[in-house]
């Protein structure tokens, strides 16, 4: 049995509660800010801002020359602390000339950017303020890995945490108290992005020497380039329908998807927390496979339960929340917000079927698998989006996901070479995965209930989902739960 000892895991269980704790902060505020922009901005301006951000998404993949993968891999390959910096320094350096050049090009046909993603040309100051802000964002990815990988989890928290309220407070005054509206939104953005940087500088103490090592830089790009297309798929999978949604319905729709993906997104906060613990958990049973077949099988089936009780939440308090706090004209976004959440779900599960891939040195295959799921999101997304427009959207967003976590099982059972192949999961979770997709249609039963009747609907279907995930469970499981109540209670008491 490999053996860490207790304080190397008591830094990795104190760090990833520390980020945690930071991202659910930081998302915090984005979601206290939603109900307020949602009044001073309308869905077109929303479905402007969403597509403007698949072009700061495509924008920073493009000029980060895969630097956000590479930069850990070559920066760990060095033990001596001089020549872990030369590879910060020389990464700026490389991304801020390559960010320079392709913005400046890129101002030459601003507005044919603009009129290719939105179907207009006079939103390109809004577009040169993405642009710019992409660069920003890009030159201080560096700056942030550095921090991270000195762990220093406790001022990255702090960093990102300040950076967040400023964000909240430069949106007010832009967009509520000045009333610049879209122009003050991205104008807030772009002053975000650069706050980000001179907060990640401040704490790498403004240094910025320059520094350009040859064989840095190739082992950088020879370690980053190949994940391009990696990246891009993920890319299509994650912005694709939106522009797609924009080509076949207006930016209305594409405004009402954005709101609802933004709040269903919050879920994400829990897929990253147990990412950063689940990749060095599961490495360390590199030497004991056998142990994993069983042991990976009850996190599975655990993760499921949980995650999958979580997602179906959010489908049955979707419509309270909009109705509670979003704007009336957004009241469709409801629609989206479960199927975002479930989407997270199927992530998760990506990340669970990992192991036998990374035990067998087989993560070249995941560019393959996520082309394959590229391709085919692009099919669903023209099928779902053409027959239920920013629905289906979201529908297909879901199934992307499944399809990426599904084709991952595939080629885990039948061609890893990997021992470990499969996980033993308890049959039973097939009761509990099918009644979970069973309140699915029911949470969308038509309705035109007025608050309090949204109120008591929602808690009814709630009941009778703890109701019933409580009474599917065996006696070992029912057991644990009382238990941890207990405790809770206790805790409190």
């Amino acid at each position: 049995m490999l053996y860490f000892g207790d304080n190397v895991v008591m830094i990795l269980f104190k760090n990833t509660i520390i980020y945690g704790l930071g991202s659910v902060l930081s998302k915090s505020i984005g979601i206290i800010l939603l109900p307020i922009l949602t009044r001073y901005l309308t869905p077109f301006d929303y479905g402007v801002i969403g597509i403007l951000m698949i072009v700061s998404v495509f924008f920073n993949s493009l000029i980060s020359l895969g630097f956000g993968t590479s930069i850990g891999i070559v920066y760990f390959e060095n033990k001596d602390y001089d020549k872990r910096l030369e590879v910060i320094y020389s990464s700026f350096w490389v991304l801020l000339f390559v960010s320079l050049i392709f913005s400046f090009f890129s101002l030459f046909f601003i507005k044919d950017i603009s009129y290719i993603t939105l179907g207009q040309e006079k939103y390109w100051i809004e577009t040169v303020l993405v642009i710019v802000a992409s660069v920003i964002s890009t030159v201080s990815m560096p700056l942030l890995l550095n921090i991270q990988f000195l762990e220093r989890p406790t001022h990255f928290v702090a960093g990102n945490v300040s950076i967040s309220i400023m964000s909240f407070v430069l949106n007010l005054l832009l967009v509520v108290l000045f009333k610049r509206g879209l122009k003050g939104y991205f104008e807030a953005f772009l002053l975000t992005q650069l706050l980000t940087f001179l907060v990640f500088a401040f704490l790498n103490k403004f240094n910025f020497r320059f520094v350009f090592k040859k064989e840095t830089v190739k082992n950088l790009l020879k370690n980053g380039m190949p994940m391009m297309p990696s990246f891009f798929s993920l890319f299509i999978l994650s912005q694709g329908n939106r522009y797609i949604l924009r080509c076949f319905t207006n930016l209305d729709n594409v405004g009402i998807y954005t709101v609802g993906y933004n709040i269903g997104y919050i879920t994400q906060i829990i897929i990253n927390a147990f990412q950063s613990a689940w990749t060095p958990y599961f490495l360390s049973f590199y030497d004991r496979q056998d142990e994993a077949y069983e042991h990976f099988g009850k996190i599975v089936k655990y993760f499921i339960l949980i995650m999958g009780f979580i997602c179906i939440v959010f489908f049955i308090f979707s419509k309270l929340f909009v109705m509670m706090f979003i704007s009336k004209q957004y009241i469709e976004s409801y629609k989206i917000i479960g199927f975002i959440a479930l989407s997270n779900l199927f992530f998760g599960l990506f990340n669970l079927l990992l192991p036998p891939m990374y035990f067998e040195k087989e993560v070249k295959y995941l560019s393959f698998i996520q082309g394959i799921t590229a391709v085919l999101s692009i099919v669903i997304n023209l099928i779902f989006i053409i027959n239920f427009k920013e629905a289906g959207a979201s529908i297909a967003f879901c199934l992307g996901y499944f399809i990426m976590s599904f084709l991952t099982w595939l080629f885990n059972k039948y061609k890893s070479k990997s021992k470990l192949k499969n996980y033993k999961v308890d049959k039973n979770i097939r009761k509990i995965v099918l009644v979970f997709f069973l309140f699915i249609p029911v949470s969308y039963f038509p309705r035109k209930f007025d608050l309090i009747g949204e109120i008591f609907f929602s808690i009814f279907l709630f009941c009778i989902l703890a109701f019933i995930t409580y009474v599917i469970l065996d006696a070992d499981e029912k057991k644990k739960l009382r238990n941890i109540s207990l405790n809770i209670g206790f805790v409190r008491s």
